[in-house]
């Protein structure tokens, strides 16, 4: 299989992890605060990509390399990110969050260019404008009256985090780690520093018995598993091109929320979906720059 197929493969893995996002966390957190529930996800996370090390049996390292040039990330990607997300989906409208929230694409599109050396292009361009304007027709159903960024301090917090997660997507392809085990690292980090918040914040909790399952989807595979495919993809192509795919995630999620509430579909959302796949089309078919992403 060629890289840019494994690429896809591994993209579109992640892409559908993530869409449950929005259903998982909100049932969870009706059962336990978001500090606890990102430290036991965490926790959840660390067992889970151990577990498929020694499956695939592959060999676990913990050397002093491999440990300093996690820590920032797994700052970045598995802390940083979630606190501010969670911060912003408690105290902001949550369709602004959502559409800030989803800005880290067009982040990792611009910071490629500076850290990786990757190419600005006209399709790039047109390809993330299509997929932002998915997720805006998504999440407003083609009304934008309702924007009213009622709550500025809430929403940039919310785009710190959208910042970090494309810092860390970006530095996690310049990084000499390989994926496994540099995940396993980011993870254990991610749990470091989301107990310290925990105490910092509402205090450690026992584990409920009605949040256990959640806290397992979410740690083992919509946080866990799913950093391994998205690191192999954006390390065997180009970051810029990858992350304009991940505006389908939101569509996804709104799908799957429509499926389980019962809510109506909207026309607006089959425009979104065509925005999406014009957006594929246009990176797929963009000449690769092979010097950019690993073989």
């Amino acid at each position: 299989m060629k890289n840019k197929n494994k690429a896809l493969l591994y993209t579109f893995l992640s892409i559908l992890a993530w869409s449950f996002i929005p259903v998982i966390s909100s049932l969870a957190q009706q059962k336990i605060d978001g500090s606890n529930f990102l430290f036991y996800s965490n926790i959840f996370s660390v067992i889970a990509i151990f577990i498929y090390a020694k499956i695939s049996k592959y060999s676990i390292k913990f050397d002093k390399n491999i440990i300093k040039q996690t820590a920032i990330l797994g700052f970045l990607g598995t802390f940083l990110y979630y606190v501010c997300i969670y911060f912003g989906y408690k105290f902001a409208n949550p369709i602004e969050v959502i559409i800030i929230q989803y800005l880290w694409p067009v982040l990792i599109v611009i910071l490629s260019v500076f850290l990786l050396g990757e190419k600005f292009t006209l399709k790039k361009i047109l390809s993330i404008i299509l997929g932002f304007l998915a997720v805006v027709i998504v999440i407003t159903k083609g009304d934008i009256s309702i924007f009213n960024f009622s709550f500025p301090i809430g929403l940039s917090v919310v785009f710190i985090g959208a910042f970090s997660f494309a810092l860390f997507s970006v530095l996690s392809k310049k990084i000499e780690v390989d994926p496994i085990n540099g995940t396993l690292m980011f993870f254990i980090w991610g749990s470091l520093f989301s107990l310290i918040w925990v105490f910092c914040t509402n205090g450690l909790k026992l584990l409920d018995t009605s949040s256990l399952f959640f806290i397992a989807i979410n740690g083992i595979i919509i946080n866990g598993i799913s950093y391994i495919w998205w690191i192999e993809a954006i390390r065997l192509w180009e970051a810029s091109k990858v992350a304009i795919f991940v505006y389908i995630t939101p569509i996804l999620g709104t799908l799957w929320l429509v499926i389980l509430s019962n809510t109506n579909l909207f026309l607006s959302y089959g425009i979104a979906l065509i925005f999406v796949i014009i957006a594929g089309i246009l990176t797929i078919w963009e000449k690769d720059e092979n010097s950019t992403y690993i073989k």
